[in-house]
């Protein structure tokens, strides 16, 4: 998909890189062996599939962030309440996973095993290989416990990581002549607009405020649909989707279930790239906030930042905001077109901005450190002059007053530059710091502003 999508100018920079982790056999845990308030909804999920393969894959950028993307195909008849279902409680139900060199993990969530088996794991190798020499002997670290979690997680800017749902429905099948996607979504708008926003209440949703919440159909053709939120996104395949796809695993090596998710690429490859994107800004901007902090608490005892420690700050954020902005150039479309709309929709465009508002706030407190340093050398040398000068001072005032009171206006005068000297010298300088407007108070303000 990336070498049909992508520019190929852009694929040659080499600026990540795609694995494709060992496949996993999932159980659904049977629900008495669970806690009591997780029953009901491990015995619906266990109702509605028993087991299923987990295809686990690993796209790694150069701006130090990893996306894992996880393929699951659930085969069977599902209503549109237990696709909802599926949506808001897989990543939550207890599996029994069994990977392909038979090491097994009892009642564990999806999620659960992402982020610490798979992510924290990832972590580790990359934070500690310098230390341990390569991979393995860092994953053999791991196993022996000579890594600790809080060790990771200490070392990380950002240790939360963000998930995103896309799911993909090969077929609605329904009674009012339904061949393309297009009939689906004008026929059951409800049902497409709850299974996309994930609301059980799908059922009293007005029309237009279920047409508004779909938002725009991303698909240039019939046979599918595609519509992304913030939260999730959605591939709406058809029978006419269904037909095409039969076809072409009949005259090819592809079965169905490939067919299908090639056609899927189509939207989980630039959601993956939004993903990349959104993460970067949101790594950095946590981490200018923090290092930010950091300068003001030492400005606030008195300590001074060197103005190389903003230059620092300021080429780690330019480094990432040009990661940000060559991340991906698809040259097609849909695609192309849903990574700008996704762009639109997650007001990246603006948190950028504001990032790059933060690129001449440190610029400028560099300039004014300087310009603060040569004022007060400008000073010392002024208080070494007017020190000379209290000589010739007292030589003049000897002749109208006398030597004692030349002496004592003498001695007056120079208390008051020694004075004046070290009040100056000790004050903090503030013109220009705090910011204006932190990027974190603007990024929430987008945040509110968001739907």
């Amino acid at each position: 998909m990336d070498v049909i999508a992508l520019d190929r100018e852009y694929l040659k920079l080499g600026r990540y890189t795609r694995f494709k982790l060992v496949e996993l056999e999932a159980e659904v845990v049977e629900p008495d062996k669970v806690e009591a308030d997780d029953r009901e909804t491990q015995g619906r999920i266990r109702e509605m599939v028993r087991g299923f393969r987990i295809e686990p894959y690993l796209l790694i950028h150069n701006a130090g962030i990893g996306v894992v993307t996880v393929w699951i195909n659930l085969k069977g008849n599902f209503t549109t309440d237990d696709i909802i279902t599926l949506e808001k409680r897989l990543d939550e139900v207890k599996l029994n996973l069994k990977d392909a060199f038979g090491n097994q993990h009892e009642s564990i969530g999806l999620g659960e095993f992402v982020t610490l088996e798979i992510a924290r794991r990832l972590q580790a190798a990359v934070l500690f290989k310098d230390r341990y020499g390569d991979y393995i002997k860092v994953f053999g670290a791991l196993h022996m416990g000579e890594i600790e979690t809080d060790k990771i997680r200490e070392r990380l800017r950002d240790e939360y990581p963000t998930s995103y749902v896309i799911v993909g429905v090969r077929e609605v099948k329904c009674n009012d002549g339904c061949f393309t996607a297009v009939d689906v979504v004008k026929n059951h708008v409800k049902e497409v607009a709850g299974i996309l926003t994930s609301i059980g209440e799908w059922r009293d949703y007005r029309i237009d405020v279920a047409e508004e919440d779909l938002g725009r159909n991303l698909s240039s053709l019939e046979p599918s649909a595609m519509y992304l939120t913030i939260y999730a996104s959605l591939f709406l395949g058809s029978p006419k989707l269904s037909k095409r796809t039969e076809e072409e695993a009949a005259g090819s090596p592809l079965d169905k279930d490939t067919a299908f998710r090639l056609r899927m690429l189509g939207l989980v490859s630039p959601v993956e790239f939004l993903a990349l994107s959104h993460k970067i800004l949101d790594v950095y901007d946590s981490f200018f906030r923090k290092k930010r902090e950091k300068f003001q608490e030492r400005k606030g005892r008195g300590e001074a930042v060197n103005p190389s420690e903003y230059m620092e700050l300021r080429g780690e954020l330019t480094e990432a905001l040009e990661e940000y902005r060559t991340v991906a150039f698809f040259r097609a479309d849909p695609p192309r077109s849903i990574l700008e709309y996704g762009k639109e929709i997650y007001r990246l465009t603006e948190w950028e901005n504001v990032l790059r508002s933060a690129l001449d706030e440190l610029a400028e407190l560099a300039r004014t450190h300087y310009d603060e340093r040569f004022a007060k050398s400008q000073l010392v040398l002024t208080v070494v002059f007017g020190i000379f000068g209290i000589f010739a001072e007292i030589e003049f005032l000897e002749k109208l007053v006398g030597l004692q009171w030349a002496l004592a206006g003498a001695a007056m005068t120079a208390l008051a530059l020694v004075l004046f000297y070290r009040w100056y010298m000790g004050r903090p300088y503030r013109k220009f710091w705090p910011l204006r407007q932190s990027v974190g108070e603007q990024k929430t303000q987008m945040q509110v502003r968001q739907p």
